[in-house]
């Protein structure tokens, strides 16, 4: 250490305190926030404190304060040594260990410390037990007995199993290491490392021939290398992808969580921090982050590039899964949506429930694509609408119902006079024109043709025969001019089409048209003249208009 570090840690030593060691339990330094740090965020709280030390220095200090050797340092460890003054100047003590171990334990990234992990956490739970890693340390080339990986399991784990926090802190250590690996990473980084991905979760019987065919619809691939175990070289249903180019690992990407029988296919970038992290989020937000039809969770996966799934077992998650700063633009984009849900609740009598929800909850789905709110009608404790989701949308959501419900509080239904023989072609084939008709106009739509009868019951004929609308006085007002122009236009349309024995249709011109098809053209053609004279309907001023008969036809 030369004079001017010297100095400076013997300035900051005169006055610091335990207090001043805020920063270590600030996002800032301890960045896991479990009240240790490891020497990634040794780093980082030497930089606050004012303190220049350089990396071998740094690991020193850990290596002279981890008594129980898991990498991993408290506040009150760090600071009873700082204050004994205990950093001596000088090389850095190996302690026993080649100056090869103390360098590559200096060089490794978290980066690269996540790769390994997943490679070796082969059932994917999050956690490596014993038996995983001892395929490590087999792999690099250490001879190191079950019973010692065991000890060091135990040591720095919990649970019987170690976390990645726990892991990296160790690994990066350089603890429990004397001598160099004499072999190297199966996942060493290289320049096609953008061309490659890591893949778990493949059935273990599966071959190199196996992968390549399943991951060749994403492209071109350059090669596979299946990861067998190290004790007997068996399948571990484990491989790296090799493809061409980069488009194809993007493609792969989307694979990511694809069912394979009972399990599923994981698939990670190389050396990139692509991995999973999972937020606790309450199940009732799960709605509102997915949104209508999937709504809102493309949109966050568009914007950040992360993949996101959703579980409610056993716990309500929400799952991030990309590069870091993928994982973190979802995740920014989630808490900004979690802390805009809200719920608003309107009185709605129960009697009009169900007009606001629709046939098979038609309107209520349209309101809630149109809105991206979340709308449900309740009758206990209180007959309401209650309205989940952003403030925009639930607002949004909020107009749509109460247009609605102007229009249901001054519903009016409409009889106008329109002889029988007229009802079929409003009808149409499979109800085809009537179903336009509502359609098109938002009203309800019969047809009434009431029997006579005598005094003794006997059928005697036929009264006067209606076309019966109901709906806003706008919507049944859209219904009967939709109706009078359809009943001039249809024969017309139909009678062309079915005179016409080459129709178009698309590429098979020399095919003709199916009855189905000839009324579903006629009806395109005879509303879209509907439309047209309807708009100029509507611009007039609202006012009653009698139906003329004139020679069985009706007509404005």
């Amino acid at each position: 250490m030369n004079s001017n570090t010297a100095s400076s840690a013997s300035r900051v030593r005169q006055v610091i305190a335990p207090a001043d060691l805020a920063p270590f339990g600030h996002s800032q330094v301890d960045t896991d926030d479990n009240g240790k740090i490891n020497v990634e965020e040794l780093t980082r709280l030497v930089q606050v404190m004012g303190v220049k030390l350089t990396r071998p220095q740094q690991v020193q200090i850990l290596w002279e304060l981890d008594a129980d050797k898991d990498g991993l340092v408290s506040a009150g460890e760090f600071y009873d040594w700082y204050k004994e003054g205990s950093l001596e100047p000088g090389a850095i003590k190996t302690k026993g260990k080649s100056t090869e171990t103390v360098d590559a334990m200096l060089k490794l990234t978290r980066v690269e410390a996540e790769t390994t992990f997943q490679l070796i956490d082969v059932d994917g739970n999050g956690q490596i037990e014993a038996n995983e890693l001892h395929e490590l340390i087999a792999s690099l080339g250490h001879k190191w007995s079950e019973d010692k990986v065991k000890d060091i399991v135990d040591r720095i784990g919990s649970e019987g199993g170690v976390a990645f926090e726990e892991f990296f802190a160790w690994i990066s250590s350089g603890h429990d290491f004397t001598e160099p690996a004499d072999k190297v990473p199966i996942l060493e980084q290289t320049e096609e490392d953008t061309r490659k991905i890591f893949v778990r979760g493949f059935p273990w019987k599966a071959t190199e021939s196996t992968a390549l065919k399943y991951f060749g619809r994403c492209g071109d691939v350059q090669g596979v290398q299946m990861i067998n175990w190290s004790r007997d070289g068996t399948p571990s249903g484990r491989c790296v992808v090799t493809f061409e180019n980069e488009e194809s690992v993007e493609r792969a990407m989307s694979l990511h969580r694809n069912r394979m029988g009972k399990r599923y296919l994981e698939i990670y970038r190389v050396n990139a921090g692509d991995k999973e992290v999972r937020h606790k989020v309450e199940k009732r937000h799960h709605g509102v982050l997915i949104g209508i039809k999937g709504s809102n969770v493309r949109k966050m996966m568009g914007e950040s590039g992360a993949q996101i799934f959703f579980e409610s077992e056993p716990e309500a998650v929400m799952v991030i899964k990309g590069r870091e700063i993928e994982r973190e633009k979802a995740w920014a984009l989630a808490k900004e949506m979690i802390e805009g849900n809200a719920m608003d609740a309107h009185p709605v009598p129960a009697s009009l429930h169900g007009p606001l929800i629709g046939a098979k909850g038609k309107l209520k789905i349209m309101m809630e694509e149109q809105s991206g709110a979340h709308i449900v009608y309740a009758r206990e404790p209180n007959e309401e609408c209650r309205v989940f989701g952003t403030s925009e949308a639930r607002a949004r959501a909020w107009q749509l119902v109460q247009a609605k419900l102007w229009d249901l509080q001054h519903l009016s239904e409409v009889r106008h006079p329109l002889a029988a023989k007229y009802h079929g072609t409003l009808i149409g084939k499979g109800s085809s024109v009537v179903k336009a008709l509502e359609a098109e106009s938002g009203a309800r739509i019969r047809f009434v043709t009431p029997k006579l009868r005598s005094k003794d019951g006997e059928e005697i004929g036929e009264g006067e025969a209606y076309m019966v609308i109901r709906g806003s006085p706008k919507a049944c007002k859209l219904a009967w001019s939709f109706a009078q122009t359809l009943l001039r236009e249809l024969p017309l349309q139909l009678s062309d089409l079915r005179n016409d024995e080459d129709i178009a249709l698309g590429p098979l011109r020399s095919l003709p048209l199916s009855p189905n098809q000839v009324w579903k053209v006629a009806i395109d053609g005879a509303m879209a003249v509907a439309r047209v004279e309807a708009a100029d309907l509507l611009g007039e001023e609202e006012e009653k208009k009698e139906p003329v008969q004139d020679e069985g036809m009706i007509m404005l």
